[in-house]
């Protein structure tokens, strides 16, 4: 019974690791923490400017670990949270630690993995509920075939930060370390 219990737990861990190598890959630099992050603002952004029902339809068919990140922090009883683009880029490069101008480029980086990863039709279908602008910051260059740049770390204004976003950087910062030393590939 214990050597299943740590086959599947090794089961999610490594399926994980691998869509985090297919996004850090496309990126080009290496850098699997950014890659991270970047994926986890992909994944809050998207949550919180879906409806409820959708967002867990979508949660469904994330691998284990990632399934967890997206529902970190989610409040369902305020989805869909509308704002517009100028707003969904600078939610997004707060959480994910980059320049405002290199969101659409990270986000497009993302949802190009994820849409080689997920079902067929599965990233689309949920972009579909999103208005245009915001589906376009998903989309973004990577769709033309362009490589993304490396996205540049950015210490975030804490000024500009919320208490839940505040909460949710204290985790992540938290399980940062814990992953360091236990000398974590992450």
């Amino acid at each position: 019974m214990a050597s299943t219990t740590i086959d599947v737990f090794d089961h999610a861990v490594h399926t994980a690791q691998n869509w985090l190598a297919g996004i850090t890959r496309r990126f080009g630099d290496g850098d699997r923490h950014a890659a991270h992050r970047i994926l986890r603002a992909w994944l809050h952004t998207l949550r919180d400017r879906l409806p409820a029902a959708v967002a867990a339809d979508f949660a469904a068919q994330l691998p284990e670990l990632f399934r967890g990140a997206f529902y970190d922090g989610w409040q369902p009883g305020r989805a869909p949270v509308k704002y517009g683009p100028e707003e969904y880029r600078r939610r997004f490069a707060l959480e994910a630690q980059i320049p405002v101008d290199e969101v659409d480029t990270a986000a497009a980086v993302v949802t190009a993995e994820l849409r080689d990863r997920m079902s067929p039709g599965q990233v689309d279908q949920v972009l579909e509920v999103l208005p245009d602008p915001i589906r376009r910051i998903l989309r973004g260059p990577a769709e033309t075939g362009e490589r993304a740049e490396p996205p540049v770390h950015r210490e975030p204004d804490v000024a500009e930060l919320d208490p839940d976003q505040l909460a949710r950087a204290a985790r992540r910062n938290t399980e940062l370390l814990i992953a360091a030393s236990l000398h974590d590939p992450w």
